[in-house]
């Protein structure tokens, strides 16, 4: 039986969807981690602030201000879900659900793809939703919840793709890797390594029919020559690379400044290094005399 062969009767053999192992179970695990988390909601139902960063998201819910040092999605957001209501309540509502969807994809991962059992699946789903970082950042006017469900959704299709190796699963997947940077870029590196690393890793892990120690060998780096996996890693590539342009070029329309991520960076990096500067390390004579006095 060839490597195609046995890889497709694998995929064939693999459940596809929480329905092909639910009898019930898993629409009970739902139900329940949703109450779970707007029950925990309703015991500490109140909106909390991280000056500076919530500050700016909701100067750009009202003005529509783009930050110059953060990415500004979630300014819409708190527009479109708290302006119609005058309330950060409905956002905390829509975030709390997230939070529970992001639960519920972690037990998925644990039993379609690794195959673990319904309990232990379960227990994991369950550990998550009661994760008191996340909770927290349920809570805050902050960017976490989206940015982590999107990249959730991100590392589901993933998994998805490496299973099927369908290019339009790929293509799912820089979508929504443009949506989580959108939030947060911060995952702007591991987005564009995983554009990369997808196609290697899916042809790579090819199950291969039973040889010889030396013919395996020989034989690891043959995926190289199917035009298969070329086409897969281009379609990876060039769609991450529009739809990275794509963000650079709305963001530097609403700011009306050149096409960028962000335009604050170099502040942050001068405070995180600041302790290891030395005047002479700066270009610009004014910010070497600011290095050597300290003001």
């Amino acid at each position: 039986m060839s490597s195609e062969q046995v890889g497709k009767t694998v995929r064939e053999l693999s459940p596809k969807s929480v329905l092909s192992f639910g009898n019930g179970n898993w629409w009970l695990f739902c139900l329940a981690i949703v109450a779970l988390k707007f029950l925990l909601l309703a015991l500490d139902p109140l909106p909390k602030l991280y000056l500076g960063d919530s500050l700016s998201y909701l100067w750009t819910a009202l003005s529509g201000w783009i930050p110059p040092d953060r990415s500004y999605f979630y300014g819409y957001v708190i527009r479109w879900l708290s302006g119609w209501t005058q309330s950060l309540t409905s956002l905390l509502i829509v975030q709390v659900f997230l939070g529970a969807v992001i639960a519920i994809t972690l037990a998925w991962v644990c039993r379609v793809m690794f195959g673990l059992s319904e309990a232990l699946s379960y227990f994991f789903g369950f550990l998550c939703a009661i994760d008191p970082l996340q909770l927290a950042w349920e809570r805050y006017v902050m960017t976490e919840t989206f940015s982590l469900f999107f990249y959730a959704l991100v590392l589901q299709q993933s998994f998805v793709y490496l299973r099927d190796r369908r290019i339009t699963t790929l293509v799912v997947i820089q979508f929504l890797s443009i949506i989580t940077i959108g939030f947060r870029m911060i995952f702007l590196v591991i987005v564009w390594v995983m554009a990369f690393a997808l196609p290697l890793i899916a042809f790579l892990s090819e199950i291969k029919p039973r040889e010889t120690a030396t013919a395996v060998r020989s034989g690891r780096l043959r995926f190289l020559n199917r035009a298969s996996f070329w086409g897969h890693l281009a379609t990876s590539v060039v769609a991450m690379f529009l739809l990275d342009q794509g963000y650079k070029q709305a963001n530097g329309f609403l700011s009306h400044r050149e096409p960028d991520h962000l335009y604050g960076t170099g502040y942050f990096l001068l405070a995180a290094w600041a302790p290891t500067l030395q005047p002479q390390d700066a270009a610009d004579s004014r910010l070497a005399e600011i290095i050597q006095h300290g003001s």
